[in-house]
């Protein structure tokens, strides 16, 4: 285990469009993860270990499958969330576009209080300089002048790395919402493409 939890900061955007720093935990991702297993030893092979987070995993939508929250004991609840609307039709209500949209995880306080005990770096972090959504707004333009399509990476680079890349996936998402950008691809493959009206 390690000593202590590292964080990053970020800028986010409180509901009355206030923009607030807050401590903000970095991604793992596999490779780490399985490094870090490797690195400990432990009694089951790395592809047992993976083979059992895989049929795990398909359990749990199975038994989620008619709606069901299921709450493994020390571990917590998992719970659908729903998405789309409602709307009144003849005196009922009828869904529309109701669907699957996340999964919510509760975790049982044993699990909490477990969690809770783990220590957190308080070493002060290089502060990067503000960027206000024009600066952003501005740096598309320009690559949208030179490209037909975009990478998150690409707006990455046209800060130096002085934004974070949750706020830019943030962005983007929310210009993909609004209708100004069309998402193409995935993963590593994803672009963007400037929708014009």
């Amino acid at each position: 285990m390690l000593d202590k939890i590292r964080f990053t900061i970020a800028n986010h955007t409180q509901p009355s469009g206030e923009q607030v720093l807050v401590p903000r935990l970095k991604s793992g991702n596999i490779e780490e993860f399985i490094e870090k297993y490797n690195a400990d030893q432990k009694p089951f092979s790395q592809g047992s270990m993976i083979g059992a987070l895989y049929t795990m995993r398909d359990e749990l939508v199975d038994m989620m499958s008619n709606g069901s929250a299921i709450h493994l004991p020390g571990l917590g609840t998992f719970t659908l969330t729903l998405g789309g609307g409602v709307e009144v039709q003849d005196g009922k209500y009828v869904g529309r576009d109701v669907h699957v949209d996340g999964i919510r995880f509760t975790p049982d306080e044993e699990l909490l209080a477990e969690l809770r005990r783990l220590k957190v770096d308080q070493e002060p972090l290089p502060m990067r300089p503000v960027v206000t959504q024009e600066q952003i707004d501005s740096a598309m333009a320009d690559l949208f002048a030179r490209k037909d399509v975009i990478t998150r990476a690409d707006l990455y680079r046209a800060f130096d790395g002085t934004v974070s890349r949750h706020r830019l996936s943030d962005l983007l998402a929310r210009l993909v919402d609004e209708g100004r950008l069309v998402r193409e691809g995935s993963g590593s493959q994803r672009r963007y493409r400037k929708v014009f009206s």
